[in-house]
């Protein structure tokens, strides 16, 4: 299945694969202040399309990406398969 993402997405998608596989989970407000603010907006597009798990930190305070989706996993690998 190929979803619409925009360049900003998949180097977003792309960045959390490899944070997630180095064994950590990103929030919101490190991905912010590391890769600006406009990655709040890019967070929430990415949850709406259901390509990563967005969750509250147990504080209840800050969005934490936990996973990448199948499909998201699936694009990336396409992406990656069409530039090499």
């Amino acid at each position: 299945m190929e979803y619409d993402m925009t360049s900003e997405e998949q180097a977003l998608l792309s960045y959390l694969e490899d944070r997630l596989h180095e064994g950590e989970n990103p929030n919101e407000d490190e991905l912010a202040e590391q890769r600006g603010e406009g990655v709040r907006r890019l967070l929430r597009s990415l949850a709406d399309k259901q390509l990563i798990s967005l969750g509250l930190l147990p504080e209840g305070s800050v969005n934490v990406v936990y996973g990448l989706s199948p499909e998201a996993q699936e694009s990336l690998g396409i992406h990656r398969d069409a530039t090499q």
